[in-house]
């Protein structure tokens, strides 16, 4: 009978420290939002250097591979420091990239109508 009751008991432990490393990862998403919520823009590139205030872009950019997206981990992890295509320049010809497809989807949608 003893033999059982540290079997139940082993049990009970196990499930609670599954439950506890299960909280810790879900508090550390939620803290990982709140400080990339904080971030402030700056112009400075990633780098090497994912710990440091980089403006809010970058700052998404870092939460979106710490929360799972495996292709922004890998490349941060992985590439060289002049193709991370993380920089302000870079930024601002997606920006444009962007902006010149919304105008042309917007534009398409008016001559319909």
């Amino acid at each position: 009978m003893s033999k059982k009751a540290k079997l139940v008991n082993q049990h009970i432990n196990s499930s609670r420290a599954k439950q506890v490393k299960e909280n810790q990862r879900k508090l550390a998403s939620i803290a990982c939002a709140i400080l990339m919520c904080g971030h402030q823009d700056d112009s400075s590139d990633v780098a090497n250097d994912l710990d440091r205030n980089h403006g809010n872009f970058l700052a998404l950019l870092q939460y979106r591979a710490c929360g799972g997206n495996s292709i922004l981990d890998d490349h941060f992890n992985s590439c060289a420091g002049n193709v991370i295509y993380t920089s302000k320049t870079i930024q601002n010809e997606l920006i444009m990239i962007c902006s010149h497809l919304i105008r042309g989807l917007i534009l398409e949608e008016v001559r319909e109508a």
